[in-house]
Parts: structure tokens; C-alpha cells; sequence
């Protein structure tokens, strides 16, 4: 009886326009989709080809189904940081089927300057040979944030095609201490407090306090962004990002004047330990650096000040670019003991 229902014309034109009516709801004006998660936008673009493949709704048939196609391809091809790798925020991953299914033999549409999305909160810069994504925005939606990481302020870079800071991933959903850590502002490298997230997750799949940071402002070259957040009272936090030719500066502030607090800064690096072919530190000053794929060359340095006891630390950990499976990452850690004032600088140099 169901069935015969829903096969019935009237029933589909209800169920189709409801269905479109929610994907309205759901899609910012920007192209986003409200998850913010760029695996999860691919996967509702494939689904929309089938929908409009069985509906018969050919390119000008629907108007409000091809402006959400449309807006929402533009999204996701701002949100790649190579070629053929979309930016891990949220839990977001890679799904190469997918891809192909979306994009087949054509390439995400990448043109070189300063993109912003502004309902979405994601800034890109990409000046040859850097590609760099900036969050400035919010952890939300606010009214089903199940998928949302703690990672206001975070970036990922990439340099001659090739990812150099990384996003920590996803690897699972089960609700445990490590997927806790994998969602927190500790894990990803926006600059926080190390004692205290400025996001509150509640479980696996709820927000209770939620963060947001200082839409960004970009200079008229495209080359330079500024964004921060005030989601700890009384402490201010700021990120200049730029990009000079074949460098890429981080720049990193803390500020209070009333309290004294911990700072915490965390980068991820797509580069196996073994492979780094040095690591002196000298003089709160940490150098390493190492060849990728390509055979670039990939120099790193990072430089912190503060008022007591600023310390670096370099290890291994991993990254989780597929669900479920992780490759190894080097990682670099900026704190210090309570303070008032505390800057960290990274710049990053390919064949330097």
C-alpha cells in the first residue's frame, strides 16, 4: 500500500519538494552545507546526482536544486588543499570513490588569491607554491553539532601540491577517551589553553559552550589574514597568517593582563619522524626539516617568547586521513608556564 503510494505522481512532487525545502534549510548561503565538513558535502553532492539522475532534473529544470549544486561544487572545490585532497575539518575525511563519482576526470576549479566563505567561516590563501585554509568561524550548527571539532583559528597548508601542516582527522566514532582528544582545541593547532578547551563537548556527538572566532580580515594583496577569538574571559588570542613567497608565517599571540594562564599550540606535520633530517633546538628556537614526495625541500622553524618557562617539543604522533586508519605525523608542541603574554612564531620554507 506504501508503495503504491509513493509511486503515486502527487506523492513524489510532495516528498521531492520537502526534500528540497530541507536542503535549503540545510545549505548556507555560501554553498555550505551546516555540517562545515567538506567529506560530508561531497557525500550530499553525490546524492543530489542521483536524486536529479531519477527525478529527471536536467540543469534548468529545477532552479533551487541546481543553486544548491552549484554554490555547493564551488564549496567544496574552495575547501581542497591539493588537487585531488579536500581539507580534513570536522569529521571529514578522504573517500577516492567518491571523488571520482563528483569530479571523474575533471579537477577542483582553484584560482590563485584570497577566497573567503563567509557563512561557513573558512578563509583560503593560495599564492604559488602555498595553499593554505583558515577556520574563522564557529563550532556548530548549534542545533545538531555532532560532527564538529574544537578547532577555531586551525589551518592546513599545503606546499607545491603536496600537504605539509595537517588536520588530526576523525578515526572513529566511538564514544572514548580518544576520540575525545581528536575533537578537542589540544589536538588540532589553533592556538588554546593547554588545562582548558575553549569548546564544550558533551560525549561524542553534543556541544555545550561552543566557540567562535573573529571573522577574518584579509589584506588587499590576498597574501596576509587575521583572525583570533575571546573565548576564554579575559584572555585575548590572536593569528596573523601570511604568505611570502615560498615562506609561510604563523604567527601566534596570548594576552592578559588580569590572569595568568598556560598557553598550548599543537602542529602536525605530514612527515614520518624518521624522515626529518634535523632537529636542533637552541634558544627557545626548534629547526627540522625534510624532503617530500616531490622531493621538495620543507624547512620549518618555530620561535616562542613569554614570560615563564616557554618550552617546544618535538615527537611523533599520527594522523587519521582515512576512517579507521592513521599514518605517522611529526609533531610539534609550543606551551609554557603561567603567564601573561606569550608569542609563538612558525615559519615554514620550501626550497629555501
Amino acid at each position: 500500500m506504501v508503495d503504491s503510494l509513493l509511486a503515486e505522481p502527487h506523492h513524489q512532487s510532495q516528498s521531492h519538494a520537502r526534500f528540497l525545502a530541507e536542503l535549503q534549510k540545510q545549505f548556507l548561503a555560501d554553498g555550505g552545507h551546516y555540517e562545515r565538513c567538506p567529506m560530508y558535502q561531497a557525500k550530499i553532492l553525490a546524492d543530489l546526482q542521483d536524486f536529479a539522475a531519477e527525478t529527471d532534473s536536467a540543469p534548468g529544470k529545477n532552479p533551487a536544486l541546481d543553486r544548491i549544486r552549484n554554490t555547493g561544487r564551488q564549496w567544496l572545490d574552495t575547501l581542497h588543499i591539493t588537487e585531488t585532497q579536500w581539507a580534513d575539518f570536522n569529521d571529514s575525511w578522504q573517500i577516492p570513490y567518491l571523488r571520482q563519482k563528483l569530479y571523474g576526470s575533471q579537477k577542483p576549479v582553484i584560482t590563485e588569491g584570497a577566497t573567503s566563505l563567509p557563512d561557513s567561516g573558512f578563509v583560503r590563501l593560495l599564492h604559488t607554491p602555498w595553499t593554505v585554509i583558515l577556520d574563522c568561524g564557529g563550532v556548530g550548527p548549534e542545533f545538531n553539532p555532532g560532527h564538529c571539532h574544537s578547532d577555531i583559528t586551525s589551518l592546513v597548508a599545503a606546499a607545491a601540491g603536496h600537504p605539509v601542516i595537517l588536520d588530526p582527522g576523525v578515526l572513529h566514532y566511538s564514544p572514548n577517551d580518544e576520540r575525545a582528544y581528536l575533537k578537542s582545541a589540544q589536538a588540532h593547532n589553533g592556538p588554546c589553553l593547554a588545562d582548558k578547551d575553549h569548546t564544550e563537548m558533551v560525549g561524542s556527538f553534543r556541544v555545550g559552550r561552543a566557540a567562535a572566532a573573529i571573522p577574518a580580515k584579509i589584506d588587499s594583496h590576498g597574501r596576509v589574514a587575521q583572525t583570533g577569538h575571546h573565548c576564554y574571559p579575559g584572555i585575548e588570542i590572536s593569528r596573523t597568517v601570511s604568505i611570502e613567497n615560498n615562506r609561510l608565517v604563523i604567527h601566534d599571540r596570548w594576552r592578559s593582563p588580569a590572569r595568568s594562564f598556560r598557553p598550548w599550540l599543537r602542529w602536525l606535520w605530514a612527515v614520518p619522524i624518521q624522515n626529518v633530517l634535523a632537529a636542533p633546538l637552541q634558544n627557545l628556537r626548534l629547526t627540522c626539516h625534510w624532503k617530500d614526495a616531490s622531493n621538495n625541500r620543507i624547512h620549518v622553524e618555530q620561535q616562542v617568547a613569554g614570560d615563564n618557562q616557554p618550552r617546544l617539543y618535538l615527537g611523533e604522533n599520527f594522523a587519521s586521513p582515512a576512517f579507521g586508519k592513521t599514518v605517522p605525523a611529526v609533531e610539534t608542541i609550543v606551551t609554557g608556564g603561567p603567564t601573561t603574554l606569550f608569542e609563538a612564531t612558525t615559519t615554514v620554507t620550501i626550497n629555501g
